[in-house]
């Protein structure tokens, strides 16, 4: 089973949140940062590197928490500031949307369960 691991990056109550660009295998919801880790790489640093990779350099942040879900690892982080990513070609566009709002979007259903079992 392939692992993963994405970035839930807050900001004054407010998470970051991408457009899927779409496929099958992907449809067009929003989620997070993150993907499939390489060969050795640990959780973080593949969440740590797909996100550089879908929005940019990142400000700096601090990881509140992390949790578990099969293979994948979320890691829940804060900063001090929202900034404006440079999406990559897996993604649309991006926004910054307050968690309790978010939950009722189209979201990625690892990201719904990710907010509904309040992993931040």
């Amino acid at each position: 089973m392939a692992r993963s691991a994405s970035l839930l990056l807050l900001v004054r109550g407010q998470v970051l949140l991408l457009k899927r660009s779409g496929s099958v295998e992907q449809p067009q919801t929003w989620g997070l940062p993150g993907g499939y880790s390489k060969p050795r790489e640990k959780p973080f640093q593949t969440a740590l590197r797909e996100a550089v990779e879908e929005v940019g350099p990142l400000p700096k942040f601090r990881v509140i928490s992390s949790c578990r879900h099969g293979s994948h690892t979320a890691f829940v982080a804060t900063a001090p500031r929202r900034f404006r990513p440079v999406l990559n070609w897996e993604h649309t566009s991006y926004a910054w949307i307050p968690v309790g709002i978010a939950r009722h979007i189209d979201l990625h259903p690892g990201v719904r369960r990710l907010l509904d079992e309040r992993c931040r």
